[in-house]
């Protein structure tokens, strides 16, 4: 019954490690996550004001030979509307 009891903790000790890497390694995991986000967050904003600040510059109907200012209006709603929906970072 020693034997048993010993194999037992043994068991449950190992199990404790297991979860307590776990927990740490997801924490690792949600911090790298985390930042990654704040990166992409930070290179759409600048992306998303280029894209505004040419719409400003440029009234013609067709800015980028091929791409039209309803394309870039388009895309720039889609930049925006990814900003917003990550808007609850904390970056």
């Amino acid at each position: 019954t020693i034997a048993l009891y010993l194999v037992v903790a043994m068991v449950l000790g190992g199990g404790i490690l297991v979860s307590r890497s776990s927990a740490t390694n997801a924490k690792e995991i949600a911090t790298s996550t985390t930042a990654a986000l704040c990166a992409f967050v930070a290179d759409l904003q600048r992306r998303a004001d280029a894209t505004a600040d040419y719409l400003d510059k440029h009234e013609e109907a067709e800015p980028i030979p091929g791409i039209t200012r309803a394309t870039l209006r388009r895309s720039l709603e889609s930049q925006q509307a990814t900003l917003a929906a990550l808007a609850g970072l904390d970056c």
